[in-house]
């Protein structure tokens, strides 16, 4: 985000910045159909949250997630994929993909959380799992 003062535009207003950036706009077809027979089944329906980490030659590490989001959601809803250290987060100390219910993920950072748990508590990545799947499990019930 070179040309704009936010790190993320969502919604119409990511459209309306595309237009005036004059990028390539696209319209996908069926995009727009009522979703009252998806709604059904949403809690017995798997997510579709596909994660991966690798790690070169040279031991540098990365990650990578990508989703289909949820049916559903509000119109604008951003999930934990896109956003730095929910979805994905890597350093040279370790690496971490998340997938499950994106607003506890994004609530507690939980990549980076469990990365930063590997770098300064010096835990493998066994243990800060454990430890942030309590914090999780926590913060939703709150909410």
């Amino acid at each position: 985000m070179d040309e704009s003062d936010h790190c993320t535009l969502c919604a119409d207003g990511a459209l309306e910045f595309a237009v005036k950036k004059n990028f390539p706009v696209e319209f996908v077809e069926g995009r727009d159909i009522p979703l009252d027979g998806l709604n059904a089944g949403l809690n017995n329906s798997p997510g579709d949250t596909v994660t991966a980490i690798a790690m070169d030659c040279k031991g540098n590490l990365a990650c990578a997630a990508s989703s289909g989001g949820i049916p559903g959601k509000s119109k604008g809803r951003v999930g934990d994929v896109p956003l730095v250290g929910c979805g994905g987060y890597a350093n040279e100390y370790g690496a971490a993909a998340a997938c499950g219910h994106g607003e506890s993920i994004i609530r507690m950072t939980v990549a980076k959380e469990v990365v930063y748990n590997m770098q300064k508590l010096n835990q493998s990545a066994q243990k800060p799992n454990l430890t942030i799947l309590h914090q999780i499990l926590y913060i939703s019930a709150l909410f």
